[in-house]
């Protein structure tokens, strides 16, 4: 699979459209151009499309978190909380855990007053008396109390935590309201010969499509090659999906309920 390159994958593509090759992604031609232009745009949107083994990865997220060295009244009543340059702002919201001494303090909030080195809890009462302690971390704007970052690379996530608790995607990052979060997902990659061929084959004829009318000004050529890339993909995909047990779903509450409302009283099997 040595062949398989940046290279090689435009040259797949515009011997399709029936263009001259290049020998470089530089090459100072409308082929090389158009090429260098598309490439990378094209091949996160194909890996997107569909869950390819050869594209998968796993990782455990946690949120990040820094650390609270204060707590104390803001002077109206309010937590006042100290973490040294936490370059937070206004309006954010945070969830913060582990202070001693002004327990209250230990849940999520929308931040007010900020400064440097301090920000306020906002619709807080104070209490207690600071001892030790204490971590934050962003959470979402609403709903959720944390929002993590998604691993580099990360393209599309495909699950997490076997389905059991609930979770969006914003921007690029996770929100949910537990951690740690188990996830499988699509990552892009820029080593071609680790790919597996379908993949590549199904990467080709996108780019052939999305270079063509560019190249040769005709909407015919560009509608056989949409025609072609339908079949070729799902070729490809049924191959790939092949490779994969079937998905069994483990028993939860959620599935549990939905299940006794389709059936009328559906009854988890005792031996299982």
């Amino acid at each position: 699979m040595a062949a398989q390159s940046a290279v090689d994958v435009c040259n797949q593509a515009l011997i399709r459209v029936g263009a001259s090759t290049i020998t470089a992604l530089t090459d100072a031609t409308n082929e090389g151009r158009v090429c260098n232009t598309v490439l990378d745009s094209c091949r996160r949107a194909v890996l997107r499309a569909h869950p390819w083994n050869s594209a998968s990865d796993r990782s455990t997220l946690n949120p990040t978190f820094a650390a609270i060295t204060g707590c104390a009244d803001d002077g109206s009543g309010n937590f006042r909380i100290t973490s040294a340059a936490h370059g937070l702002s206004n309006g954010q919201r945070v969830t913060i855990s582990g202070i001693v001494g002004c327990e209250a303090a230990n849940s999520t909030w929308v931040i007010e007053d900020v400064t440097t080195n301090t920000f306020d809890l906002d619709a807080s009462t104070f209490s207690g008396t600071y001892t030790s302690g204490g971590l934050w971390t962003l959470a979402a704007k609403f709903d959720y109390a944390y929002s993590i970052a998604l691993p580099s690379g990360c393209l599309r996530v495909l699950r997490v935590n076997d389905y059991e608790d609930d979770w969006r995607i914003e921007g690029f990052r996770i929100v949910a309201n537990t951690y740690p979060l188990d996830i499988s997902f699509i990552a892009d990659f820029t080593d071609y010969t680790a790919i597996d061929p379908g993949l590549y084959e199904t990467l080709a004829s996108f780019i052939a499509w999305k270079i063509c009318y560019r190249l040769t000004q005709d909407l015919s050529i560009r509608e056989q090659l949409w025609e072609e890339l339908k079949k070729e993909k799902g070729f490809w995909r049924f191959v790939d999906a092949t490779e994969n047990p079937a998905e069994q779903l483990r028993a939860n509450d959620y599935i549990e309920a939905r299940f006794a409302s389709a059936t009328h009283g559906f009854v988890r099997d005792p031996m299982t």
